[in-house]
């Protein structure tokens, strides 16, 4: 019914993904797998209610409208079993804005948030913020998975203020357990700790794994904020809306107030009819997007299977793999210039906080996802090559 095959042309559209490949210096002939948006058209019905919006002439300052409302509460609770309510609800033009504004509101000068690395970069820079420390809970790699190390997250709670979590997690692709979220909120608990949890890529899950909202662990807990957007869904992250769930009243009024001052809160009229025709009316191009990536990430997982000293987890969620180049003994320049002149540019992994990995995002028509696979064995036979 939809045509995922389809290679589009995405040039002369300011796309931030391509424009960054120019600005490294790769030409055009150089396919970036890098920020993670979808070479995927979003779906008709979200274009289709765009054009008829844009048809109203009228462009002026937004709020939302009950009906938005509606949309993201029936969403949550029909995809994801969480039921919440209106009031919890606070708009952003983002996942990153939202954050940083949360974190204004909660930490004080020379606080300390944890965050579980390798992590999605913008969460390096919250120390900017204010004069904060990051503590930094790395992952696990074991049995060809990534793992919390809890006696080492239960460590740095005690002097935090704040965790930061990413669910599914980006970049690593684990959709994180029930059972593992209990022992975070456990420890959260135990510590008073306020939680803020990025969950954007909350609908991306494969192969049988199921995502729990954290909202439903951590329930009638008072610090605990959850981000969430058809932004990665419906590819319409450059619609800049998004929001946030606050249930706890007081915590809330805190936020919108720091939200007021800065005047963060402000949305726009074109990201609330996506929206609310992403989440009313897309389901069907959703579930079939869904199989088409697992489809790719079953590929590409197979592929690389066969490529011995590199390491890498399955994605059970989000459609980014993490690749652990540290075996390859070799320089992370000369990696990627490799990568690069077998026309493929990576995300490269010290923004993540590993520079020995990379990043790949697979949400591309197969035709493009078989260059890739090419390209990468390609590389990874010339990097084994030096030594």
């Amino acid at each position: 019914m939809f045509n995922f095959d389809e290679v589009i042309d995405r040039s002369g559209l300011s796309c931030a993904k391509y424009e960054t490949s120019r600005e490294a210096g790769n030409d055009e002939t150089v396919i970036p797998f890098t920020i993670a948006d979808m070479n995927f058209a979003t779906a008709p019905e979200v274009k289709a209610a765009c054009l008829k919006r844009a048809d109203r002439d009228f462009y002026s300052y937004t709020v939302p409208s009950d009906d938005v409302y509606e949309a993201i509460i029936n969403w949550q609770k029909d995809m994801h079993e969480l039921d919440i309510k209106k009031d919890w609800i606070v708009f952003s033009p983002g996942t990153v804005p939202g954050l940083d504004l949360v974190i204004r509101s909660i930490i004080e000068d020379g606080e300390k948030i944890i965050i579980q690395t390798p992590a999605y970069p913008p969460f390096f820079n919250f120390s900017n913020l204010k004069n904060m420390e990051i503590l930094q809970n790395k992952l696990i790699f074991e049995d060809g998975k990534y793992k919390i190390d809890f006696k080492d997250l239960e460590e740095k709670a005690k002097e935090a203020k704040a965790i930061v979590l990413c669910n599914p997690h980006n970049p690593v692709g684990r959709v994180w357990t029930k059972p593992e979220l209990e022992k975070i909120s456990e420890i959260a608990y135990k510590y008073n700790l306020y939680v803020i949890s990025d969950e954007m890529h909350q609908d991306f899950t494969f192969n049988g794994n199921y995502y729990t909202p954290i909202m439903r662990v951590f329930k009638n807990y008072e610090k605990v904020v959850s981000f969430m957007a058809p932004s990665k869904t419906f590819n319409i992250a450059g619609l800049n809306t998004a929001y946030a769930i606050i249930p706890d009243d007081k915590l809330r009024e805190k936020i919108n107030d720091v939200s007021s001052r800065s005047l963060m809160g402000a949305v726009n009229p074109f990201g609330l009819c996506a929206l609310k025709a992403a989440y009313n009316e897309g389901r069907a191009w959703y579930k079939e997007m869904i199989k088409y990536l697992e489809g790719n990430i079953n590929y590409v997982f197979e592929e690389f299977s066969k490529i011995d000293k590199i390491k890498f987890e399955k994605p059970e969620g989000t459609y980014l793999i993490w690749i652990d180049l540290s075996d390859l003994n070799c320089e992370p320049k000369k990696m990627h210039e490799i990568f690069v002149k077998n026309k493929i540019f990576l995300s490269d992994g010290a923004m993540f906080g590993d520079e020995k990995s990379v990043r790949i995002n697979l949400a591309y028509p197969r035709e493009i996802i078989n260059f890739l696979v090419n390209s990468f064995k390609k590389s990874i036979e010339e990097i084994k090559a030096l030594n």
